[in-house]
């Protein structure tokens, strides 16, 4: 299992199994699901059959999260436990 770029987490049939470029030996044969998982990228996820006696290749482009720009909000919602209030003149 390979991934652009490399280092991504893999995940088969929901197990972290290491991280891309990766071969894993001995994988029952059927079908299984296969996630990988990169921060700043968005996940890669697939569903593979392998037959008996079978090898798989896997090669997954990752694609990055896309980024925002601009302004935006943020609301905090909590108690105060405790609090003092200084209050200084500027000249």
């Amino acid at each position: 299992i390979s991934s652009d770029p490399q280092g991504a987490n893999i995940f088969l049939d929901n197990v972290c199994r290491g991280v891309t470029p990766l071969t894993i030996p001995s994988v029952e044969a059927g079908t299984h699901s296969l996630l990988l998982r990169l921060q700043g990228y968005n996940d890669y996820i697939s569903s593979v059959t392998i037959a008996p006696g079978q090898s798989l290749q896997v090669q997954a482009a990752l694609s990055p999260v896309p980024t925002q720009t601009g302004c935006g909000a943020l609301l905090i919602l909590g108690a105060i436990l405790g609090a003092f209030l200084l209050s200084k003149k500027l000249s």
